[in-house]
């Protein structure tokens, strides 16, 4: 699929150290699946309202992320079963700028999830002793008990509202792989809405629903690890595989 999207320059740059400047306290976060070639199209809808994260004059992030998990797939089968106070443990390589982090997140049961980071060494895939510390304080887990799992490449466009009350991320180009074998989701698109608390009127939620978009909870980690080991349990993600391939194959015959 052809992931230049010239309208992309239509909007106004915004610096990483801007973005972050904008405190979202209080938050409402939303995910959303739609079809990857209407990303243009909403593009273009947003251009008007809303800046673009610019790093070293890319508008375009890639990401390569390695997730680790039990044996038992403990992580997992936390995330299938709804259960709160729940954890991720990743390794994250943001690739253009090298920069590389091992991250866990905890999502408590008032649905907030926090994550914690630490620095490593660009190109490390496996966990090892001097990462002993930073698991323990952060997640039930040591290092002895994880192992690599699936590793998922994607890309992202990040853009803020230009009222700083919201900034949304739109993921594309998505590909799980593992010992199993490979899964393209490159028809796909997954976006995430954060807000100030509850609020209506927003420009990109409109965007979306004119792009085919639906309001979805989304894991990129439980759907590609199900779609690639077909002996778990996933029956909580069945409506989400439909949808998926739904999606596909109204593109198919677009």
């Amino acid at each position: 699929m052809d992931l230049s999207y010239p309208n992309i320059e239509d909007l106004a740059p915004i610096t990483l150290q801007e973005m972050e400047g904008v405190e979202l306290l209080n938050r409402k976060d939303t995910k959303f699946i739609f079809p990857a070639t209407k990303v243009g199209s909403l593009l273009d809808y947003l251009k008007d309202d809303y800046f673009i994260l610019e790093l070293d004059r890319n508008r375009i992030s890639s990401y390569y992320n390695t997730y680790f998990d039990t044996p038992a797939r403990i992580c997992y089968h936390e995330h299938h079963n709804r259960r709160m106070n729940r954890y991720k443990v990743r390794i994250r390589e943001y690739t253009e700028s090298g920069l590389t982090f091992l991250e866990v997140k905890f999502k408590n049961n008032k649905q907030r999830t926090v994550k914690s980071r630490m620095r490593i060494e660009t190109g490390t895939r496996d966990l090892d002793a001097s990462m002993s510390g930073f698991l323990d304080k952060h997640s039930p887990f040591s290092v002895t008990q994880l192992e690599p799992v699936i590793d998922i490449t994607f890309k992202r466009i990040t853009v803020v509202n230009k009222n700083h009350t919201e900034r949304a991320t739109i993921d594309i180009d998505l590909l799980a792989f593992n010992k199993n074998g490979r899964h393209s989701f490159r028809h796909l698109a997954i976006a995430e809405l954060k807000q100030v608390g509850i609020q209506s009127g927003s420009v990109f939620k409109e965007a979306i629903r004119n792009n085919m978009g639906h309001e979805v909870r989304v894991s990129k980690y439980c759907i590609g690890l199900s779609s690639l080991e077909k002996d778990l349990k996933a029956n909580q993600f069945k409506p989400k595989h439909l949808l998926i391939n739904k999606l596909n194959k109204q593109q198919q015959y677009a």
